[in-house]
């Protein structure tokens, strides 16, 4: 992941897997509207089998704290 100068981020997925998996993306969106609901911002990504190299451009509109306390 690459912070861009705001709320914009780059997500690079490079990978070589013999089977298709799916990446989870929450609090992300296309849009940098941020009256957005929270629900809208969960995104499943499929990654093929093979060797793939993925670039996604979102906006990060909530943040998560998942530390364990």
């Amino acid at each position: 992941m690459k912070l861009g100068a705001s709320n914009d981020v780059t997500i690079t997925i490079q990978s070589t897997s013999d089977r298709a998996y799916d990446v989870r993306l929450l609090g992300l969106s296309t849009n940098n509207i941020f009256e957005v609901e929270e629900d809208k911002t969960k995104e499943t990504l499929r990654v093929p089998a093979g060797e793939k190299k993925l670039t996604i451009q979102r906006f990060v509109i909530f943040t998560y704290d998942f530390g364990k306390r």
